[in-house]
């Protein structure tokens, strides 16, 4: 399916999990408002509350912001790395229920071989969803740049990826450190073969 199909088509469990998602949340905060104001003080009321050191809590990383990216601007970030680390692109987007499904394995792959791998997401969503995108990515602990197709027209950046794809999402290339193809790999994908074709581009036991 192109972007547009598949946006439509996963639409409908969106809004549903969607609506269950803001279900629990509004079910969380009132439980802690209730917390709050029912709690009582033991302290007498003319004795000042004791000083204690604030601690500041530890905001998580915030992503990159994301750049738009077009056919020959994939290439280079590829060819970039010929004799340097591996390349996995990544195609997806929030609104393709099997790409945040498998973004975890691909974040986790990542972070276990960053000397060795450079994994390159790039996000379809349109241009009005770019907000939710990066929201995601920050909420996946993704701390490197990223990228947003820039194409006008989707025909024009599926062969950047490879000419056997369709624009059907998730969609996945594995490049050795060769500059070699291992694998286009169309649909989703789970964790153990994500983590043998890694293994086969970079030439290192799979870590699952």
């Amino acid at each position: 399916m192109t972007r547009r199909q598949t946006k439509t088509t996963a639409l409908t469990a969106t809004i549903t999990t969607a609506c269950a998602t803001a279900a629990i949340a509004a079910s969380v905060l009132l439980t802690g408002c209730g917390r709050g104001d029912t709690a009582t003080s033991t302290e007498n009321p003319a004795t000042p509350a004791p000083t204690t050191a604030e601690t500041t809590p530890v905001a998580p990383a915030v992503s990159l912001p994301m750049k738009t990216v077009d056919a020959a601007g994939l290439r280079q970030v590829i060819a970039d790395q010929k004799g340097k680390k591996a390349v996995v692109v990544n195609v997806w987007a929030t609104y393709c229920a099997p790409c945040v499904a498998e973004f975890p394995h691909f974040v986790e792959m990542a972070q276990a071989n960053r000397d060795d791998v450079e994994v390159v997401f790039v996000s379809a969503d349109f241009p009005e969803e770019l907000a939710k995108a990066q929201d995601f990515l920050t909420s996946q602990g993704v701390d490197w740049q990223t990228y947003l197709i820039a194409d006008a027209s989707d025909q024009d950046f599926f062969p950047a990826l490879s000419p056997d794809w369709t624009g059907g999402m998730p969609a996945t290339l594995i490049i050795a450190r060769d500059g070699q193809e291992v694998v286009f790999h169309d649909g989703e994908m789970d964790a153990a073969t994500l983590a043998g074709h890694v293994a086969t581009a970079t030439g290192q036991p799979a870590q699952h």
